[in-house]
């Protein structure tokens, strides 16, 4: 019973340090994830003031060749949940890029070797082939964590760009 207590315990805190870490911590993941947070609920809010201002029928596509291609009536309730398709699947794209960067900071162990650098180098002496391979390892985690959050945030800026797209359409 306490075993599982104690590691039930030090998962929570690795848990706790790798939110400090995206979050606080590494100031250009914070960005990418506050970011795309941000651009997320832009999306949302303003396809709720398009809906709340249109009557019944809102155009989610426009071709130059072809004209009007898609078209959201209000009327019948299966279709309303399509002008919100963009703003689903990019808040699903984000919290998924977010579950894989968690688990990327927690597997590298990026937080422990930030928080503890200078007590392993004291306590166990490390020789420096060993520290800088860690290190160099630790980066390129860090750095595939920022291309996942990162790629999150370029995806939110297109939903974003979709949701302008079709409030100019819909005008």
């Amino acid at each position: 019973m306490t075993l599982q207590l104690k590691g039930l315990t030090q998962g929570f805190k690795k848990f706790r340090l790798a939110s400090s870490q995206l979050f606080r911590a590494k100031k250009v993941s914070a960005f990418f994830v506050y970011g795309s947070l941000f651009l997320n609920l832009a999306s949302w809010t303003l396809l709720v003031w398009l809906v709340r201002n249109e009557q019944s029928i809102v155009i989610l596509h426009y071709n130059a060749f072809m004209g009007i291609d898609v078209i959201a009536n209000f009327d019948i309730q299966k279709d309303y949940f399509q002008i919100f398709i963009a703003p689903i699947g990019g808040a699903f794209i984000f919290f998924l890029n977010l579950i894989i960067s968690y688990i990327l900071c927690i597997q590298s162990e990026i937080f422990e070797l930030s928080h503890r650098t200078n007590e392993l180098a004291q306590k166990k002496s490390l020789n420096k082939a060993l520290h800088s391979t860690k290190i160099c390892q630790d980066d390129i985690n860090m750095l595939g964590i920022y291309l996942i959050l990162g790629g999150s945030l370029v995806l939110q800026l297109i939903v974003l760009l979709y949701t302008i797209a079709i409030i100019w359409v819909n005008r």
